[in-house]
């Protein structure tokens, strides 16, 4: 499925009808109609029910429109983590917390960062003040 159908099963879970569709596609309703025939053949079954008062998801559309939803989730937080490789972040974490606190969380915190950042290098500083 590419990103695109992805895009127009999203429109059409929320639009009352194809004309209402198209226009927030920006595409005619003849050429948003032969897209929905591209993506049903792809799938082999029927997303949309037609009628005359409009337009509603079949059961199968439904889930489609689920996966849809997930893969755009994802493809929101890859650009996001594409986004991120250029920016540059400082080195160095500083955190506060009580000595109590910093006893019992801090060594699961820092071995959870470890595990999922591998290549970190990590000093902890303690020390008592006011």
């Amino acid at each position: 499925m590419l990103f695109d159908d992805i895009e127009v099963l999203l429109v059409l879970s929320k639009a009352k009808s194809l004309s209402q569709a198209a226009n927030q596609l920006y595409m005619s309703r003849p050429g948003l109609s032969q897209k929905i025939t591209n993506i049903e053949k792809q799938f082999g079954t029927s997303l949309i029910n037609r009628t005359s008062t409009g337009i509603s998801l079949t059961q199968a559309g439904k889930v489609a429109v689920k996966f849809a939803q997930n893969m755009a989730d994802m493809e929101r937080v890859m650009a996001s983590q594409i986004a991120a490789i250029d920016e540059h972040f400082p080195a160095n974490v500083t955190v506060g917390m009580s000595f109590a606190d910093g006893v019992t969380l801090l060594p699961r915190l820092v071995a959870q960062y470890v595990k999922e950042q591998p290549d970190a290098r990590v000093h902890l500083d303690a020390g008592y003040e006011p």
